[in-house]
């Protein structure tokens, strides 16, 4: 994985995916890029393959794990922690919102 004091790299970006796709869908991800980036497909440029493909065996072995994966997530997630509480409970926080603006009750 990368270092952890840097940026780390996009994974989803990477493979080319969404960061809610399936399984089944990762590892056809994987293996449509591990065929693309392949040192022996690419005779032109097998350096510039290889670095490539070592990103996308990178990703796929950080993604493919649930655990892995829960972690890559929690660490690159940029939402403001407000705005996830709210995404996950809209109609709580407006209540909240006006309760505490008029001192209203359920």
């Amino acid at each position: 994985m990368a270092a952890t004091g840097g940026p780390r790299p996009d994974y989803y970006g990477i493979l080319g995916v969404t960061r809610d796709v399936s399984a089944n869908g990762l590892r056809n991800a994987y293996r449509r890029q591990a065929r693309l980036y392949h040192p022996d497909r690419n005779l032109a440029d097998p350096a510039g393959a290889a670095r490539q493909f070592v990103l996308v065996k990178e990703a796929y072995d950080v993604l493919r794990h649930p655990d892995t994966r829960r972690a890559y997530d929690a660490a690159t997630d940029t939402t403001p922690p407000y705005t996830k509480h709210v995404r996950r409970n809209v109609r709580a926080a407006i209540r909240a919102y006006w309760r505490a603006r008029y001192g209203l009750e359920d």
